[in-house]
């Protein structure tokens, strides 16, 4: 089994964030979200870039979430609330990206997974993608509020708000990103 990891690539005018981290269907450690963070500020720093993709790998998973095993080490609940912080300011650099964004969405977006799909521009489903949320997510002033603030109130508002499912795609140009 390999490590989890982001994986961050351009090519051309095209950039690519892929989750990796299948058997634990993609849930983002703490460092996946700070190289997530560092992948969105360096697209959004370069202008040749005209669209960014973002995707899960292993076929089950866009993202599950957060990997939340290290939380049994908190010990205090302003380790909580840096968390919050730490997360809010990695989706503010997905938020500051100028190109259009992709999410392409194969199986659970849950919790952070939602969040991220839902700062995209577009999110293309496939027909096995699943959408979630924990409950904490559901209650004002809890997870990622500053994020959270340049979207819906309601997660089924974000995330059909601008879906795309292949079915209906005829573009040969966006489906060599499928």
């Amino acid at each position: 089994m390999s490590a989890a990891r982001l994986v961050y690539d351009k090519k051309g005018d095209e950039a690519h964030v892929r989750f990796d981290n299948p058997a634990a269907h993609n849930a983002l450690t703490s460092q996946m979200w700070h190289d997530l963070r560092d992948a969105a500020r360096d697209i959004a720093a370069d202008p040749n870039i005209r669209v960014a993709t973002f995707r899960g790998v292993g076929g089950k998973a866009f993202i599950s979430g957060t990997d939340i095993s290290k939380f049994a080490d908190y010990e205090t609940g302003q380790q909580g609330v840096d968390y919050e912080r730490d997360i809010d300011i990695c989706m503010g650099a997905i938020d500051e990206i100028p190109c259009t964004t992709i999410a392409i969405v194969d199986g659970w977006a849950v919790g952070g997974g939602m969040n991220i799909s839902s700062a995209c521009d577009f999110r293309i489903a496939t027909p096995n993608a699943r959408f979630g949320s924990p409950i904490a997510f559901m209650v004002p002033a809890s997870i990622h509020s500053a994020s959270s603030q340049n979207r819906s109130t309601s997660p089924s508002e974000c995330v059909t708000s601008r879906i795309v499912l292949p079915r209906r795609l005829n573009s040969a140009n966006l489906s060599r990103h499928l």
